[in-house]
């Protein structure tokens, strides 16, 4: 199995694993209604739009079968103490091993310094591949394309059924629960920091305020 980005050939691909993946594990979490307004909402024009816009998308591949899918918004280039854009869309949680399930993107971790944190969100993994890793591997590469794209930090929002895999992967809560209200349930603002560029002597100067 690897990791590699997601391409607009793979966008059918990606909608049927959304809709297995809702299909399977969340149709027992939520009304029909809802499932079927989030497959809709991640449908394969969703993920070409993601494989052709700025967002980025990378799925997890073994051989020619693709077994799992994320979003990631990466943070706008802005200058030191400038006003901070990130954003994030709302999708629905996997399970406790992000396995079948998704991740939810979020704002403003408040981890990894005055940089803008990447989002992460829509994660998915097709049920046949339950337990196998794939969704700490999509967390891992989503990690590196952030880090390398200038993110101190990952911010998302977890439903509560994905955030056992979160805390697996070294993430925190940020924040309070948010959206008890919400039809999707309550979610919970998760945040990892993301080591620095030029490792140990570059976080030294971080701490000096030099970076």
């Amino acid at each position: 199995m690897h990791v590699r980005r997601l391409g607009v050939a793979d966008a059918d691909a990606a909608a049927a694993i959304t809709a297995a993946s809702l299909t399977a594990i969340t149709a027992t979490i939520y009304r029909p209604t809802t499932v079927r307004a989030l497959q809709l909402l991640y449908d394969a024009a969703s993920w070409a739009a993601t494989a052709a816009g700025t967002t980025v998308g990378l799925v997890a591949v073994d051989g020619a079968d693709l077994l799992g899918v994320v979003r990631v918004t990466l943070p706008l280039t802005r200058p030191r103490g400038g006003a901070r854009r990130d954003g994030g869309d709302r999708p629905p949680g996997g399970d406790g091993d992000g396995n079948g399930g998704s991740d939810d993107g979020g704002h403003g971790s408040g981890v990894g310094g005055d940089a803008a944190p990447a989002v992460l969100s829509a994660l998915f993994v097709h049920p046949a591949a339950c337990r196998r890793g794939v969704g700490a591997a999509l967390v891992a590469a989503t990690e590196a394309v952030a880090a390398a794209a200038g993110a101190r930090a990952v911010s998302l929002l977890s439903s509560t059924t994905a955030v056992v895999l979160y805390w697996r992967c070294g993430y925190a809560a940020s924040g309070l629960p948010v959206g008890q209200d919400d039809p999707l349930g309550p979610a919970l603002p998760m945040a990892k920091a993301l080591p620095l560029p030029g490792g140990d002597a570059a976080a030294a100067a971080h701490a000096r305020g030099g970076v």
